[in-house]
């Protein structure tokens, strides 16, 4: 075999190995974008539930906020619901977001007065970027403006796949404080437990969500957290199925009843989407 002919041969077993490893990083890649449809899908449902549920209960939380330039917000009850799905062209779901607003009808809002049209804009800037209802008026004359914000903070939770990374994210727009913050967790923490955490942070109540995040979190540690949390679970679904057993007075009618909306909520809360 002449020296051109080792070359071709060479040349043409790389092609194919190319080939080759292409079709296998194609693969790869359809089987990890079909693994986060099977993840986020369940989730956009039980969001669209969850919203459901909290439109009808409407717990109560007494919540409030700092803004910067302006003081604190407070007094702010969670309302209005939703949920929405981001899908593109082939139907992958890009992001799945659920919403609500901390809204103060009674709240007395005090305008704020900036002098100069530089620092105007930018604290309006401010505003719409912290989702932020507002109301302004600028005078060229005096070179001076003011604003009179809404007592209504808009809250956004989003999920999304980073397939770069392999992780999913966690966007908080506006949750505890004003101000966008994201945390990253393994596709397989993503589970039942993580959706009772998120759930219990949309309820102002004690969860794990920033201790279960971070890829420097060990196996171990991440475990020994959800089996905290599962312990948790249990024991607040004993005292449920306690407070509500009473058998000496229940008829065969009583239990037929439907649920209350806020026992479809307890029983969300408990529900296995995965």
């Amino acid at each position: 075999m002449s020296y051109l002919d080792q070359l071709k041969k060479q040349a043409q077993e790389i092609q194919e190995a190319e080939q080759k490893q292409r079709l296998a990083d194609e693969k790869a890649k359809q089987a990890q974008r079909q693994a986060y449809q099977d993840l986020l899908r369940p989730i956009y449902g039980y969001f669209k539930e969850l919203a459901e549920q909290l439109n009808v209960v409407k717990p109560q939380a007494d919540i409030k906020y700092w803004i910067d330039g302006y003081g604190e917000l407070d007094g702010l009850q969670q309302q209005n619901y939703k949920t929405w799905i981001d899908v593109d062209g082939e139907q992958f779901i890009q992001r799945v977001e659920f919403s609500f607003e901390c809204i103060n009808e009674d709240h007395v809002v005090r305008p704020i007065r900036i002098k100069g049209l530089k620092v105007f804009k930018k604290f309006c800037h401010y505003l719409w970027q912290s989702h932020i209802e507002y109301e302004e008026t600028f005078s060229q004359v005096q070179s001076a403006g003011t604003i009179f914000i809404k007592p209504k903070i808009e809250t956004v939770i989003e999920i999304s796949p980073d397939l770069e990374n392999d992780t999913v994210d966690l966007t908080l727009q506006n949750m505890n404080s004003i101000g966008k913050i994201t945390y990253s967790y393994p596709r397989d923490c993503v589970d039942n437990v993580f959706l009772n955490e998120l759930t219990g942070m949309i309820l102002r109540k004690p969860n794990k969500i920033k201790e279960m995040a971070g890829a420097e979190l060990s196996f171990e540690a991440r475990e020994a957290i959800k089996r905290q949390i599962l312990d948790n679970m249990q024991q607040q679904q004993y005292e449920l199925e306690m407070n509500q057993a009473d058998p000496e007075e229940q008829t065969l009618t009583e239990a037929r009843k439907p649920l209350s909306a806020k026992q479809r909520l307890s029983k969300l809360l408990h529900k296995k989407i995965f």
